[in-house]
C-alpha cells in the first residue's frame, strides 16, 4: 500500500501519493527548505528562536520566560539542541521534538517543524510548572524520594491532586495550585528532558488512532534520571495531548533511555537504556496493540553507545541495527577506537526468547566517525539515520560547511537476509552539492559539539533527509541522497 498524505503549500496530490514539492531539494543536493528569520508569513517560526515562551498567548508573564525557565532562559543556551532528540510524523508531515540540552527547554509540551506551511510551532498549551529547574535545584540527587520532599503537596502518588508524580515523571493537571485558567483537567505533563534517542513515532493505523503518536519511552536528564522513575508516555495527535502508557517500562531497563526505534512489521517498539554508552543484553519491547512493555533478551552483550549510532530498523532486510563507535574492549572516549555494526533478525527479536548478536563485515574507504587519531567528537555525536528508498543508512559529517554525508550500505546485490548477513556491507563518504551542512560555528573546519540523535529523519514525500543545526537562529534543512 502507498502513503497518502495531505496537502501542504507547495505541493500535489499524484496517484495516491504526494508528489515531491518544489521546495525540497532535488537529488544528490542539500537545500534550506525553512524561511528565512523574520519573513515567515504567519509572523512567526520562521526559526525555533522565534517560539519562545516570550509572547505567547499562554504565558501568564509574557514580558519574561514565565514559569517555565527557572533560571535559565528558554532557549538561552546557544546549542539547546545539544542533546535534543527528534522524530518524523508522516501523517501530519511534523518534524517532532520534546525536550533538549539540559534545562534550555522547561516547557512540557512538545514543538514541531511542520512542512505543512514550514515553520516551529508548539503542539499544545503547558501548564505552569516550573520545569526541570525546581527539580535540579531542590532534589539533589534525583532520586524519587529527594523529588517527593522537594514538592511537599505530593502526599501520595495514587492521589489526583499531586502537583507531580515521580512515579510516572510528569505534572498533573488537575492539580488544584495551579493558577486560575492554567490547569488542564484529565491532562498529564511529562518532564521535558533531553531529546537522546528516546522517542519514536508510532503510525495511526498501529496505534488506533488518526495521526498516530510518539512514544516517549523515558526520561533521560540530569534532573529525572534516577533509576527509580520509569517516565513512559504517548504523545497522541487527535487529539493533541500526553497520556501514560499502560504500563511502565520493567525494571529491567534503566531510566535513561537513550535508543528507541519502531519496527512497523510487528508494530512493536524497542529501547535500549544506553544514553552514554553500556554492555546491552536487555531491551524493552512496547506493543502498539496493548500499550504494554514487556523484556526480551540477548545471549550476547554489544557495546551500545547512543553518541556513536544507538539502534537502527532495517525494514528492507528486517534487521535490527546497533551501531557503536567503540567495540566495548576499551575507553568509549578514545582515539581511533574501532567503529562496530551488529544485526539481528527483527523476527528473532520479537520471537519471545533470547535473541543473538551477529557483528557484520565491513569495508570502510574512511571512518565516517573516527579517522585515526582523531577528536572524540569527530567519533562520537553521530548516528545513522535509514533510506527506505535504497536500503542504506547515513550520517552526517562532523564539519561545519561540510557538503558530504556518510553513507552506510547492505552487501551489493544482497536480496535476502542471510544474504546480508554473510555478506560484506561498506562505509564510503557521498558528496552532495547545493548548500554546505549549517551550524552555529561559521568556521568552516570546526566540529560539531553537539550529539546528533535523532535530527536526521526521513521524509517520504520529499524524498529527502530533514535536519536542524545547533544553532536555534539558524535554518532547517534537506538532504537527498545522489540516486534517490
Amino acid at each position: 500500500m502507498g502513503e497518502s498524505y495531505s496537502c501542504p503549500s507547495g505541493g500535489s496530490v499524484a496517484a495516491g501519493r504526494r508528489a515531491v514539492p518544489s521546495w525540497a531539494p532535488a537529488s544528490g543536493q542539500c537545500k534550506t527548505v525553512s524561511y528565512a528569520a523574520g519573513t515567515h508569513p504567519a509572523g512567526s517560526g520562521a526559526t525555533l528562536a522565534e517560539i519562545t515562551t516570550l509572547g505567547q498567548a499562554w504565558n501568564p508573564t509574557p514580558a519574561n520566560d514565565g514559569p517555565w525557565a527557572g533560571s535559565d532562559h528558554l532557549f538561552g543556551y546557544t546549542s539547546l539542541l545539544s542533546y535534543g532528540g527528534f522524530a518524523y510524523n508522516r501523517e501530519t508531515l511534523q518534524y517532532f521534538a520534546f525536550g533538549a540540552g539540559h534545562s534550555a527547554i522547561n516547557v512540557p509540551v512538545p514543538y514541531a517543524f511542520d512542512l505543512t506551511d514550514r515553520r516551529w510551532k508548539w503542539l499544545g498549551t503547558p501548564p505552569p510548572s516550573d520545569g526541570m529547574y525546581g527539580v535540579r535545584s531542590l532534589a539533589q540527587p534525583a532520586t524519587k524520594a529527594n523529588i517527593d520532599a522537594a514538592y511537599p503537596t505530593q502526599t501520595s502518588q495514587s492521589g489526583a491532586a499531586v502537583q507531580y508524580n515521580s512515579d510516572w515523571g510528569d505534572w498533573n493537571g488537575d492539580w488544584t495550585g495551579w493558577p486560575s485558567g492554567y490547569g488542564r483537567p484529565g491532562k498529564i505533563f511529562p518532564e521535558p528532558g533531553h531529546g537522546f534517542l528516546r522517542m519514536c513515532y508510532i503510525p495511526g493505523d498501529a496505534y488506533g488512532l488518526a495521526g498516530g503518536a510518539f512514544l516517549l519511552a523515558g526520561n533521560p536528564t540530569g534532573s529525572t534520571s534516577g533509576s527509580d522513575i520509569k517516565t513512559s508516555h504517548l504523545w497522541e495527535f487527535a487529539p493533541a495531548a500526553w497520556k501514560r502508557t499502560a504500563t511502565q517500562r520493567p525494571n529491567g531497563v534503566g531510566a535513561a533511555v537513550g535508543a528507541t526505534v519502531y519496527d512497523p512489521r510487528r508494530k512493536k517498539a524497542l529501547c535500549a537504556n544506553a544514553v552514554f554508552s553500556a554492555f546491552m543484553s536487555q531491551f524493552a519491547v512496547w506493543d502498539a496493540a496493548t500499550k504494554a512493555w514487556s523484556l526480551v533478551t540477548s545471549t550476547n552483550s554489544v557495546w551500545l553507545s547512543a553518541f556513536g549510532g544507538g539502534l537502527v530498523v532495517h525494514e528492507g532486510l528486517d534487521l535490527l541495527l546497533a551501531l557503536s563507535a567503540v567495540d566495548g574492549a576499551g575507553d568509549p572516549a578514545s582515539q581511533g577506537v574501532a567503529y562496530k555494526v551488529w544485526a539481528a533478525p527483527l523476527a528473532a527479536v520479537f520471537s519471545g526468547a533470547a535473541f543473538t548478536w551477529q557483528a557484520l563485515t565491513l569495508s570502510v574507504t574512511s571512518w565516517p566517525l573516527n579517522p585515526s587519531g582523531g577528536a572524540i567528537n569527530t567519533i562520537n555525536n553521530r548516528t545513522f539515520a535509514y533510506c527506505p528508498d535504497n536500503g542504506a543508512l547515513y550520517a552526517l559529517d562532523a564539519y561545519t560547511g561540510s557538503t558530504q554525508v556518510w553513507k552506510l550500505a547492505p552487501p551489493a546485490g544482497a536480496r535476502s537476509q542471510a544474504a546480508a548477513l554473510a555478506g560484506t556491507w561498506t562505509v564510503a563518504p557521498e558528496s552532495f552539492g547545493g548548500e554546505g551542512l549549517a551550524s552555529r560555528s561559521p568556521s568552516a573546519v570546526t566540529p560539531w559539539t553537539s550529539q546528533q540523535y535523532g535530527r536526521l529523519q526521513w521524509v517520504p514525500h520529499c524524498k529527502a533527509f530533514l535536519w536542524v543545526s545547533d544553532d536555534t537562529t539558524g535554518p532547517v534543512q534537506m538532504i537527498r541522497p545522489t540516486g534517490v
